[in-house]
């Protein structure tokens, strides 16, 4: 079996990192979510999937990850405490199935300064984005104007007069027989961008159901595969296979230049150890 490629967001573990408990009991949840950056008037956490970050009217009922850190901070709860916070408030929002980087602001000053920064395409982001189908170039972009959708106001489409100005510049990391991993990047954050950026080009995100992606079972990859009678087949992801691998930016007073990365969850990394297995 071929060695695992050595691009920037390999999936070799590193020193754990801090961990903030936060749970919602009125809806029978808790997470254990890892600090990844700590610092200047900012806090990055690791996003796991089917979280809201911000809400949203279609899951109007599920926890909102923003609502629970204030609601924390000001009940004065143990990890805001030990920081010393006294405001949180979310910078920038990814898909409730993403998985990755969510950068907070932790004072009033902060907030105010990243909000400028992000509008004005101070922050690079970075997606690893499992698709189905094989882009002909290694190297493409996608300058498309996205809105949301006439009739599902859960769904962007790409408009080229409503919609707003957003870019995505494509690398292929990895081909399999069916699929391919893709690195996006893009310096605006629209809902669903590269989901819709990539399901133009006709490349649907895996597992992404929104957009014409289909779930990734093990049974289509390997030829000898067995399955359990007693039960159906689970997919090797349960959701669109899209991970906020890196943020990049300048602090805009501290003057400092910062990488925040975010190691592959388990389901996308075990589908990517089966099909380097199974699918090349």
């Amino acid at each position: 079996m071929p060695e695992t490629p050595e691009y920037p967001h390999s999936t070799v573990p590193k020193a754990p990192h801090p961990i903030i408990k936060l749970s919602a009991p009125e809806h029978h949840a808790f997470w254990k979510l890892p600090v990844l950056f700590e610092q200047d008037g900012l806090l990055a956490l690791e996003k796991p999937s089917h979280l809201l970050v911000s809400p949203e009217k279609q899951r109007a009922d599920d926890p909102v990850l923003t609502k629970c850190l204030q609601q924390d901070v000001s009940k004065g709860a143990k990890w805001a405490q030990e920081r010393g916070y006294s405001f949180i408030d979310l910078l920038y929002s990814i898909d409730f199935e993403a998985t990755g980087v969510v950068l907070f602001a932790t004072n009033k000053s902060a907030f105010t300064e990243f909000k400028n920064h992000i509008g004005s395409r101070q922050m690079a982001f970075t997606f690893l984005v499992l698709v189905h189908g094989h882009p002909p170039e290694d190297e493409f972009s996608a300058e498309l104007k996205v809105a949301p959708h006439p009739a599902r106001e859960w769904m962007m489409r790409v408009h080229r007069t409503k919609g707003k100005q957003s870019i995505t510049d494509c690398t292929v990391l990895e081909r399999f027989r069916t699929c391919s991993l893709v690195e996006c990047r893009t310096q605006m954050l629209r809902p669903h961008q590269a989901r819709v950026h990539l399901q133009f080009a006709g490349f649907p995100v895996v597992g992404d159901a929104l957009y014409g992606g289909e779930l990734l079972l093990l049974s289509q990859l390997k030829r000898k595969y067995r399955s359990k009678k007693a039960s159906p087949e689970k997919p090797l992801i349960d959701r669109a296979a899209v991970h906020l691998a890196t943020l990049q930016f300048k602090h805009p007073t501290a003057d400092k230049e910062y990488r925040i990365e975010s190691e592959l969850p388990k389901d996308f990394a075990v589908t990517l150890k089966f099909l380097r297995q199974f699918s090349l």
